[in-house]
């Protein structure tokens, strides 16, 4: 028992080998009182979206973009980045930005397909050349960036969305207060055994993750190789396709997951209602960073959280406070 009261204390040290040290951006303008979103591109980039502008943060220096003339064209909810570095925004009055690194933007507003009131982008993905959104009035909307054509389709998922995926074949997966829930055609949607409540659905490679809470209110984190076999054995409704991840080195068992991002070495970094957690989805190990564990760390609930590399994460509170973290060997 000694021993392993010893390897708690000394965990953090003996498996990362690691000092933390925090740094918060100050440099951000008073009227931004909501970080929403937070991407790093391919360029190492940090990109924030936020109610009072698209935010970019490199070498030290913080750009605002803004239209003072429009003021809610600019009210960012979540931003995604395709595959040639161009960021899409997500607003809150039911429209799509294109916004390029010449500054360039493009607005693709969708009102008519959500009977002409304001929605809220509140999940997006860029998948295969196309931008998918959920709305806030539960509507799923596909943008084909060649053809420029939008599409609506009404989904029926219970509870409150908090997540989107769309897979290589192209099933449409949905995490929400009620569950995880996929559909194939967008009509008739199935839920998935294993989570009471779904925070989060994201990949690494070709290696599904979600995250949320089990039947007993437990944080979990499941994992699926590859949606395309589930789809040619037929067996999309069973449990055996999800498999949930050993996560030892938690001490709270009702933590609730925010948020997640993955570093180059494969490691897993996991923003919490109580710090954040580095994961090693092969040891199964978990290091649990928070003020009890961790006496250096200065934040309670991060609410967002994005890797730049191995060595710096990103992460953002309640608020508009957000901090890098630089994990120094």
């Amino acid at each position: 028992m000694k021993s392993l009261i010893l390897f708690a204390i000394l965990c953090p040290m003996l498996c990362l080998g690691q000092t933390i040290k925090f740094n918060k951006i100050d440099s951000l303008p008073n009227n931004i009182q909501d970080i929403n979103a937070i991407v790093v591109d391919s360029s190492k980039v940090v990109w924030l979206g936020t109610n009072h502008g698209l935010v970019r943060i490199h070498n030290n220096e913080t750009k605002v973009y803004w239209d003072p003339e429009k003021p809610s064209k600019y009210k960012i909810n979540k931003i995604v980045v395709d595959n040639h570095g161009v960021k899409w925004l997500g607003t809150y009055t039911s429209s799509l930005i294109r916004f390029d690194d010449k500054g360039e933007i493009e607005e693709t507003s969708f009102l008519d397909k959500t009977g002409g009131q304001f929605q809220l982008v509140n999940q997006m993905q860029y998948f295969n050349n196309k931008i998918w959104m959920i709305t806030s009035d539960d509507y799923i909307i596909s943008y084909d960036i060649a053809t420029k054509k939008t599409t609506n389709f009404r989904h029926s998922v219970k509870g409150n969305i908090y997540s989107m995926y769309v897979d290589t074949a192209n099933v449409v997966w949905i995490g929400s207060t009620a569950g995880l829930y996929y559909s194939s055609n967008l009509k008739k949607w199935h839920r998935v055994k294993g989570f009471s409540q779904t925070f989060g659905i994201s990949k690494n490679g070709n290696d599904k993750w979600a995250f949320g809470r089990d039947p007993f209110k437990r944080c979990v984190l499941m994992y699926k190789v590859d949606y395309s076999t589930v789809l040619l054995s037929m067996t999309l409704n069973t449990n055996s396709t999800w498999s949930e991840m050993v996560m030892e080195g938690i001490d709270d068992k009702f933590l609730k997951f925010n948020g997640m991002d993955f570093d180059e070495k494969g490691f897993i970094w996991i923003a919490t209602s109580n710090g954040i957690i580095k994961y090693d989805p092969i040891k199964g190990i978990c290091v649990h960073f928070n003020k009890k564990t961790y006496p250096k760390f200065k934040v309670a609930e991060v609410s967002t959280i994005a890797v730049q590399d191995y060595k710096t994460i990103w992460v953002t509170t309640s608020g508009k406070t957000i901090y890098r973290i630089d994990l120094v060997n």
